[in-house]
């Protein structure tokens, strides 16, 4: 079974002027991955109205290869 779950790490190091480590952070999530068409099922389900779809923050069209973001109401 699929589970669509992705493990997103990341790690910030700060760095001095000579190249000496100051400090490391790390940080760790998990996110469930979501196809378009569950997304848009779900908000129905929850009484939303789709208004737009987006590919981007600029408002560009949505396609394959960009975000997903979605303009929904209640």
């Amino acid at each position: 079974m699929e589970r669509q779950v992705i493990t997103t790490r990341l790690k910030f190091i700060t760095k001095a002027e000579d190249g000496s480590t100051l400090n490391v952070e790390e940080s760790e999530w998990k996110s469930r991955y979501l196809f378009p068409y569950e997304m848009f099922y779900l908000l129905e389900l929850c009484g939303f109205t789709i208004r737009n779809v987006f590919g981007n923050y600029k408002r560009e069209p949505y396609n394959a290869d960009t975000m997903l973001i979605i303009e929904a109401e209640k």
